[in-house]
């Protein structure tokens, strides 16, 4: 998985770059008001249909991941359930699309 890696925020600490294999499937789609959770990025669902949302890996069956993420979008406080990732943060070849 590449995640795009950003400047941190002044009051946090910058991570080394790291990388992950993996593929995702879009999670969220409604319409509420759903901010992405990268520090500096202004997507929200509400405003933009086009981008998908994506939560964090589980803390509990996936946790190594679940830290990467973390280290590469550069969070400045633990990921909760309620936080999402846009999907400007991801490379094409990082989606996995099912049929439904």
């Amino acid at each position: 998985m590449a995640l795009t890696v950003f400047t941190a925020p002044t009051n946090c600490t910058a991570a080394s770059q790291v990388s992950a294999a993996g593929s995702l499937v879009p999670l969220y789609k409604g319409n509420s008001h759903v901010y992405c959770s990268v520090p500096t990025c202004t997507a929200a669902r509400w405003k933009n249909p086009d981008i998908s949302f994506h939560r964090f890996p589980n803390a509990n069956t996936d946790a190594k991941r679940r830290q990467l993420w973390v280290e590469k979008v550069r969070l400045c406080k633990p990921a909760t359930p309620a936080m999402v990732i846009c999907s400007r943060h991801f490379q094409p070849q990082d989606f996995f699309f099912t049929s439904l």
